[in-house]
């Protein structure tokens, strides 16, 4: 099941907000407001299906990481991983969609 477009804005939108704070200046601001906005993305996480979170593992994190880094191998296996169980429907098409989101 895809997600509805809403919560996906939800949800980019709170990925947004914490890469914001991530790198702020306020110490003690950035450290308490990032560990509130982590736990709401946590939360939300755990509502979404394997396929999802296998999508934002390659368009959110894998993007993020250097080439040929172990960090990448590890993040596709993980998305690939995903992609397969029976939650996640693995489809060339839905990963392509999501490389390009």
């Amino acid at each position: 099941m895809e997600q509805a477009p809403e919560e996906d804005f939800d949800l980019q939108a709170l990925i947004d907000a914490h890469r914001r704070l991530a790198h702020s200046d306020g110490l003690f601001d950035r450290f308490i407001e990032c560990i509130c906005l982590a736990e709401k993305l946590k939360d939300r996480l755990g509502e979404l299906t394997d396929r999802r979170i296998a999508e934002l593992l390659e368009a959110v994190v894998c993007d993020n990481l250097q080439a040929f880094s172990p960090g990448i191998v590890i993040c596709e296996h993980a998305a690939a991983r995903l992609f397969r169980s029976p939650a996640g429907s693995f489809t060339e098409q839905g990963r392509q969609n999501a490389k390009e989101e």
